[in-house]
């Protein structure tokens, strides 16, 4: 008796994990390209942002759409030091999404971690055991990372 019940516990929790697993496959279907949208939205608009601090500093965001022989989307970002006085600097980053994936590939000369999106109450990404962003957290992180060895230091 008490086997059959443990039998019938294991097999109702199988069926809530897979029906858990189904739920996060489909929000990631449905909402990681809504994610990577904001993504490179907020991106752009950080990267535009650059030509106002005093440090001479621009960069570029290029939106990829994939291919037929390569799905996956992308996004190459540029941030630029181009300064007489402190010499140029450059920071490249490229980032591929599969649409309704779980995940972020970054490279920048080197392939670095992956980025993971998660479903919590919203898409989250979650990038080298760090506390999980938003995808304008990320975009933030991202840029000031690229950017923070070509400012000024003021003392």
């Amino acid at each position: 008796m008490e086997r059959q019940r443990d039998e019938a516990d294991r097999k109702r929790q199988d069926e809530q994990d897979a029906q858990s697993q189904s739920a996060t496959a489909h929000s990631l279907r449905v909402d990681g390209p809504k994610f990577w949208k904001r993504l490179l939205a907020r991106l752009e608009v950080n990267v535009n942002a650059l030509t106002l601090l005093p440090d001479e500093l621009n960069g570029s965001v290029s939106p990829g759409d994939g291919t037929a022989e390569s799905p996956e989307l992308s996004c190459h970002v540029e941030v630029n030091r181009r300064s007489t006085a402190r010499g140029a600097a450059s920071a490249m980053l490229n980032l591929y999404y599969l649409k309704g994936g779980a995940r972020i590939r970054r490279y920048d000369h080197r392939e670095l971690g992956d980025i993971t999106l998660e479903v919590r109450h919203d898409v989250l990404a979650v990038i080298d055991d760090k506390p999980p962003k938003t995808a304008e957290e990320l975009a933030d992180h991202i840029v000031s990372t690229m950017a923070e060895p070509m400012l000024l230091r003021r003392s």
